[in-house]
């Protein structure tokens, strides 16, 4: 499904199905007023296997919330 998350994305580094997605919708809807957040996983999840899995998870996310901040699609 578009926008879906899948644990093997989340670990390939491979992030631009997402920046896509990122910008096609919320790029689309940046300046309406009737938005007051974006809520960027419905239901987080950790796989927590291991320390590296748990890093990987946490960079995926800091890279998305990047790519929203540097297009300006997030307030501060």
């Amino acid at each position: 499904p578009f926008g879906a998350l899948y644990p093997q994305e989340v670990y390939s580094q491979n992030r631009q199905r997402h920046y896509d997605y990122l910008q096609n919708v919320v790029g689309s809807f940046a300046s309406d007023d009737t938005i007051i957040m974006w809520d960027l996983c419905n239901e987080p999840y950790s796989f927590g296997w291991n320390d590296k899995c748990t890093e990987q998870e946490t960079c995926f996310w800091l890279d998305l919330i990047k790519f929203f901040r540097k297009r300006g699609l997030i307030f501060r």
